[in-house]
């Protein structure tokens, strides 16, 4: 049965080429999920900057706590510090943050806006990623108008409290096998495990404590990039 996310006639060649024309997560592919509620002791802008010195070429603004005008003064505060360092800025949930400041795209979930009506909204060249929680989402959103799936939690994870159940790495693998779209894990990643993530072949690593709650953002993100797909 499809979701309120399907499309069955939508062709992913579009999306394949917004992916090309933006080739972060395929070049150098962790990412971050800058949450500011899991910033320790450094401010919000130190951390992302220490993080993108330490190889994070992708990042996503993820803020659930504060008022929408507030995340939005955050967004253009991090879109400053990226755009002229060419990385892109994804907006978590919020539609019209990613509006407000012109981001490169949006990351939403299964129970956020319709993929269909995002799109509709954002227009043809943003990306758009989609959080899949198990196979039979991740199946069904192969021809919808997205140009990546978050899959996870791979592992369990403290850093979204309502998560669902870990994934695990078979069923990460199954899903890179059959799917069209590029896959991201995600979920209770970190130095220790994330060899083993990288043998599932996913696309990218998104990462939020590993690098967010780190005593040092930078080493922490060059050593998780050490341990890319490309070593394999």
């Amino acid at each position: 049965m499809k979701g309120k996310n399907s499309n069955a006639g939508y062709s992913n060649s579009a999306c394949h080429s917004r992916l090309r024309g933006n080739d972060s997560l395929c070049q150098h592919p962790l990412y971050l999920i800058a949450d500011p509620e899991h910033t320790t002791h450094l401010s919000f802008a130190d951390m992302v900057d220490q993080a993108i010195q330490g190889g994070v070429r992708l990042v996503q603004l993820r803020n659930k706590r504060d008022p929408i005008a507030d995340v939005i003064t955050q967004a253009r505060l991090l879109k400053t510090l990226l755009q002229d360092k060419g990385i892109p800025l994804i907006i978590n949930d919020y539609i019209e943050v990613a509006l407000a400041v012109d981001a490169a795209g949006v990351h939403i979930g299964q129970q956020d806006e319709s993929c269909l009506l995002v799109r509709e909204r954002l227009g043809a060249d943003k990306i758009i990623g989609l959080t899949v929680e198990n196979l039979a989402q991740g199946r069904d959103a192969q021809h919808l108008p997205i140009d990546y799936l978050g899959a996870g939690p791979v592992f369990p994870t403290t850093s979204k409290p309502d998560a669902p159940l870990a994934w695990g790495l078979p069923q990460l693998t199954e899903l890179v096998k059959l799917s069209a779209l590029p896959v991201v894990a995600i979920g209770g990643i970190h130095q220790g495990n994330i060899v083993s993530v990288w043998q599932s072949r996913v696309a990218g690593v998104a990462v939020i404590s590993a690098i967010c709650s780190a005593e040092d953002p930078r080493l922490a993100a060059t050593g998780l990039g050490l341990s890319d797909i490309h070593k394999f």
